[in-house]
């Protein structure tokens, strides 16, 4: 596919969102270059600068900008807080980046059907607040909500640290309001309201743009899933002085299918990196650390019976103060080990995340793979743990220093030999971060035929492959 420069539309641009919501300089573009993906070297990085930003603020101007994109076979990367860890909003074509978070408006709460209405650019954590304002709550509590959008969680199938409960992204949406690759405006959901969960009236075409990583379609505006807030919370853990034991104990959890709020085994490669912050957190081969919330009576019932299966398996009880600690500053000790380095001096750096999901069968196998690789690679571990149940997720933490150019190349070998690993055992390669364009070669691998299917469909919807092209080896 040839494409054309957006930069002879420039003033067509100006004249459909205004002249001060077009960004045509250097220094503005290099910030539009990445996402958070582990550091590309920095002449790579200049390779995929946006031709122009724009930065709409309605669904009509998005519409008319994909519109003009289409008729003169110009990319278009749409982009929300730049947080995702695959690449799936860098613009490796140039084009035009649309910037939805100029579209952050809270449009409905609707507190009889229990759902809340908002453009896709606002930020998650300002969707929480004013949900929390109205005496409602929202329960997809991503690590980097403060700057990650309610689009962007939606075109990734983000997942929550309470995803266990609530499910992932998927599970939270009721509707979708999309800009097509011809400009066409389009709504999904079940009913006419678009604000009930379910229907057998059609294709379920919501959830195909959920996890499309815009590769279809635009999200302008969202309508999700609002609760009560709990009426109790209970944050638990146990130490386990053998890491198998703390396996089995999470297989159990598995069978027993409990409705926790969270649940994550930490292994002592993780728990090293806390006690840089926190000295109070045990040392142990393993910790298993599980939240329950909701009705008084369900939150003390459920918590009973999953004490007695970590107990069952030799697991030591520690202190509720440290329990809580290991899952509410979550947030806060990766940033403080990306800026500080500490205790050693800093880094140059960010993280890279490896997150693969696995059957519980295959816990062990691929914990232990995992850990053999980061010695195979050299990677600095910032930790390995497994969250969640339904699938367990395996999920490794790691230095990048995107100094080292030979070192980069190395990273890639060894986010796609775990990703491999994860996939051979039966699992899928990212449960939550998407595939975006840093794994993308392993689409075929994982869905055989089924990435065939998913061609089709793209040229269907997006012939002129316009809409963020390059992305989960669909072009």
């Amino acid at each position: 596919m040839e494409y054309q420069s957006a930069k002879k539309v420039i003033p067509l641009l100006k004249e459909i969102v205004g002249v001060e919501n077009v960004l045509t300089e250097t220094a503005d573009l290099l910030c539009y270059s990445k996402d958070h993906t582990w550091p590309y070297p920095p002449q790579e990085q200049v390779k995929r600068l946006p031709d122009v930003v724009v930065v709409p603020h309605d669904t009509e101007e998005v519409s008319e900008v994909v519109r003009l994109a289409n008729k003169e076979r110009i990319p278009v990367t749409p982009m929300g807080g730049l947080t995702g860890f695959s690449g799936g909003a860098v613009p490796i074509y140039g084009g035009i980046a649309i910037d939805m978070k100029g579209m952050d408006k809270m449009l409905e709460i609707d507190a009889e059907n229990m759902c809340a209405t908002c453009e896709a650019g606002i930020t998650i954590e300002k969707f929480i607040n004013n949900v929390r304002k109205a005496g409602f709550y929202f329960p997809h509590e991503v690590a980097s909500r403060p700057s990650s959008t309610i689009g962007g969680t939606i075109s990734t199938n983000g997942v929550g640290g309470k995803a266990l409960m609530y499910g992932k992204a998927e599970d939270l949406v009721l509707g979708l309001e999309i800009v097509l690759a011809d400009g066409e405006i389009l709504g999904v959901g079940a009913g006419g309201s678009m604000k009930i969960k379910y229907s057998s009236s059609g294709y379920n075409l919501k959830r195909l743009f959920i996890g499309s990583f815009g590769t279809l379609g635009i999200i302008t505006k969202a309508t999700l899933r609002i609760f009560e807030p709990p009426e109790a919370t209970v944050d638990d853990a146990y130490a386990f002085s053998d890491l198998k034991d703390a396996i089995k104990t999470t297989k159990d959890f598995y069978k027993a299918n409990l409705p926790l709020s969270y649940f994550a085994l930490l292994h002592e490669s993780y728990l090293k990196k806390w006690r840089q912050f926190f000295s109070a957190i045990p040392v142990a081969p393993a910790i298993i650390n599980f939240g329950t919330e909701g009705i008084s009576d369900l939150v003390n019932a459920v918590h009973q019976r999953a004490s007695k299966i970590c107990l069952k398996n030799g697991g030591e009880k520690i202190p509720s103060e440290e329990a809580k600690l290991l899952w509410t500053h979550d947030t806060d000790v990766w940033a403080a080990l990306a800026g500080s380095g500490k205790p050693i001096p800093y880094k140059s750096g960010l993280w890279g995340h490896e997150d693969g999901a696995i059957p519980p069968t295959e816990i062990e196998n691929c914990l232990l793979g995992y850990l053999k690789l980061v010695e195979k690679y050299d990677v600095e571990n910032w930790g390995c743990a497994i969250f969640r149940l339904n699938p367990p997720t395996l999920a490794l933490l790691y230095r990048v220093d995107e100094r080292d150019l030979q070192k980069v190349e190395k990273y890639r070998q060894f986010a796609e030999e775990l990703a491999t690993l994860v996939i051979k055992a039966g699992g899928t390669m990212t449960f939550s971060c998407g595939v975006g364009l840093r794994l993308s070669k392993l689409m075929k691998l994982e869905h055989g035929y089924g990435l065939d299917i998913m061609k089709k469909i793209k040229r269907a919807l997006d012939p002129n492959n316009i809409m963020n092209p390059g992305k989960m080896d669909l072009d």
